[in-house]
């Protein structure tokens, strides 16, 4: 397994991202679970690396299973994730967000549904620590 520093997104990069986040269980999950648009997704993944956003993507032998997001939003980075569902159960995703947010001098939250049981235990794998529920959501944070 590899993780990549996105510096800047190739249709490649950007169709694996449109696509996994347009998968049924991983819309399910997630906070917005409406599908996106070819035309939406590419002008958000435009924009996405021109602020101080981070974009991860999680290869094994050179083929993408999943990124990682951390978008900067008042001075702490949103972490959100999503792998391939044959990769779930598997550690990586643990590894992968304990990695990506390891820097101390940055702060990180992740909102997460309640129901979605194994990213709360994937968030506090990675060290994030349980601030507070509200509208079924569990807020995350570390450092």
């Amino acid at each position: 397994m590899k993780i990549k520093k996105i510096t800047k997104v190739d249709e490649k990069i950007s169709n694996f991202i449109f696509n996994l986040r347009n998968k049924d269980y991983v819309r399910k999950n997630s906070l917005k679970n409406s599908k996106i648009t070819i035309k939406n997704h590419k002008v958000w993944i435009k924009n996405f690396l021109k602020k101080n956003n981070i974009l991860y993507i999680i290869t094994i032998r050179e083929v993408p299973i999943g990124y990682v997001r951390l978008e900067l939003e008042r001075k702490i980075y949103n972490a959100s994730w999503a792998l391939i569902k044959k990769f779930h159960g598997k550690g990586y995703a643990k590894k992968i967000l304990d990695y990506t947010t390891q820097k101390k001098h940055y702060k990180y939250k992740a909102l997460i549904k309640k129901r979605n049981i194994a990213s709360i235990k994937i968030a506090i794998h990675a060290k994030f620590k349980f601030k507070m529920s509200k509208n079924n959501v569990i807020y995350l944070y570390k450092n």
